[in-house]
């Protein structure tokens, strides 16, 4: 057996060996994309097919990897089978990467005995004291140690109750409907007691302006060099936003979410363009105030620009009581005129050239105050897309009709950007008798695929139950509580040693664990 004072050596023995096995195939692909792929794939028909199915071998084998990697974490492997799949799924492939490195690096520091010691976090009246002005380093935008904006909101946050969301609204801008009898309980397909949609009766009748079905030049945007976005951050300046609003005909919306260091989640930040200006709204600090935008949204003379607005749509609902009324979704469009991936980086780049920051994506948009680096990462998302969207209609247009579907395509770009918008927020309850339910222990283990004997399954029905409840009660997502992993690991391992619990989560685990692994280790015991 090597000795430990062996150990870093052999293991540099074995990098070196991987690294220059790894070399030869890298410069080859560094060779074949320095040169023009695309013309010698129109000369070459047998280079072209080769290529293909390299190409398609590599895309399986990436997905295959990603499936076994994702066993045990919170990211579901996105199935790949172009490479802009690569892009539309980034964000769970950095999920299952992040994951791997992260016990990569225990195991490492494990193996060469310089496993760093857990330390307490440093109490309130220290951080206190320590706390400074936020200077980020370069491409460092994922800090999950911030104070939690949440604790400053107006209306406090309740994890705890399980009654029906209600929407937020107190006035109902371009109602067809009174907000008084928009907002009614009724039961839903699983027998749940939920409230309308209060804008429902406006988004299915309403009808988009006739410009949407006319060709038009597409009008480009405001030089992006040399330009900057306002920043809204108080009541007046939003109000003078909403005033150059309402003159538009026509909208850009996006948002930044944060949903680690929340247990729902939170809008961070919202982008508004016009053809004229951008705006970045923060929606932390006017999160209260943001309902006066239903007077724009909800506006059907204004067309709303969005892409992939699905969970837009419930953000917005959710945390600000807003609704958008003649919504235009350019992932629908995207679909419908047979793009080979449907991603916002696939437009900008086939329309504007641009190339969107994606290590921005996971950024933290709860910092304060942001970075320049992402203020206009956040900005490119809807400075650009009005033009984006001109385009988008005129093919559109041109396209008409839609393959076994009696309507045109554009027709069907409306149809699905209105069934859109008629998403609802929906509260994730939780049965700890059942296990059902989008977060239930049932429901985990069928996603899961997990085999688990009769005292696995209790330890894991009792882990699983105690991540909810300290979740909610600490307002914190499940992920940040205890990933998948570390409960699999737990429940499989039945660790009864503070140590062994504790090392389930390598060396970061959170301070709610730490406070509280006296309870996590007595709740093994008694459920085993």
């Amino acid at each position: 057996m090597a000795s430990e004072s062996e150990k870093p050596q052999e293991f540099d023995a074995f990098q070196d060996n991987i690294y220059n096995s790894l070399l030869a195939q890298t410069r080859s692909s560094g060779n074949l994309v320095a040169g023009d792929i695309n013309f010698a794939k129109t000369i070459d028909d047998e280079f072209k097919a080769n290529l293909e199915a390299c190409n398609k071998d590599i895309l399986k084998l990436t997905e295959n990897l990603l499936k076994v990697a994702a066993v045990g974490t919170d990211s579901t492997a996105p199935k790949l089978e172009t490479a802009e799949d690569l892009e539309d799924g980034w964000r769970d492939i950095v999920g299952v990467i992040d994951y791997l490195l992260e016990r990569a690096g225990t195991c490492l520091d494990e193996y060469t005995g310089a496993m760093k010691k857990r330390q307490a976090a440093p109490a309130d009246d220290a951080r206190a004291a320590q706390k400074q002005e936020y200077k980020p380093r370069t491409n460092n935008f994922r800090n999950k140690n911030l104070d939690k904006p949440q604790l400053q909101f107006r209306t406090p946050v309740n994890n705890h109750d399980q009654s029906p969301f209600r929407p937020l609204i107190t006035s109902k801008p371009h109602a067809i409907i009174p907000l008084e009898d928009s907002i009614r309980a009724t039961m839903d397909d699983d027998l749940q007691t939920q409230y309308t949609h209060p804008y429902q009766v406006e988004i299915e009748r309403s009808e988009y302006p006739e410009s949407l079905f006319k060709r038009a030049d597409p009008i480009p945007p405001q030089p992006y060099e040399g330009t900057e976005a306002t920043f809204v951050d108080t009541e007046e300046a939003l109000m003078e936003m909403l005033e150059e609003l309402k003159k538009a005909t026509e909208i850009a919306v996006d948002l930044e979410h944060h949903d680690l260091r929340s247990f729902v989640g939170i809008v961070c930040l919202m982008q508004i363009s016009t053809r004229e200006k951008d705006w970045i709204v923060d929606t932390l600090k006017l999160r209260e105030e943001l309902q006066v935008l239903n007077e724009v949204f909800a506006d059907p003379k204004i067309i709303k620009v969005l892409h992939g607005a699905f969970m837009d749509i419930i953000w917005l609902q959710r945390d600000l009581g807003l609704y958008m009324v003649n919504l235009f979704d350019t992932f629908h469009a995207a679909n419908a005129l047979g793009f080979p991936t449907r991603s916002l980086a696939f437009l900008l780049k086939k329309y504007v050239n641009f190339d969107a920051a994606k290590q921005y994506q996971m950024a933290d948009w709860r910092i304060r105050p942001i970075p320049q680096e992402m203020f206009d990462y956040a900005r490119s998302d809807t400075h650009f897309l009005l033009y984006i969207f001109d385009h988008l209609r005129n093919e559109l247009i041109d396209k008409q009709a839609m393959p076994n579907i009696e309507m045109s395509a554009i027709e069907y770009v409306i149809k699905e950007s209105r069934q859109t918008a008629l998403k609802r927020f929906v509260k994730d309850t939780y049965n700890e008798k059942t296990g059902r339910g989008p977060s239930g222990w049932e429901t985990f283990i069928k996603k899961n695929f997990v085999h688990l004997n009769l005292r696995q399954l209790a330890v894991f029905k009792a882990l699983h139950a105690w991540r909810d409840r300290t979740a909610r009660t600490e307002d914190e997502s499940h992920h940040y509580i205890m990933p998948k992993h570390v409960l699999l690991s737990l429940s499989r391992g039945m660790p009864e040693e503070t140590t062994q619990v504790l090392g389930a989560w390598g060396n970061k685990p959170p301070q709610v664990v730490r406070l509280q692994i006296s309870d996590v280790v007595g709740l093994i015991k008694r459920a085993k």
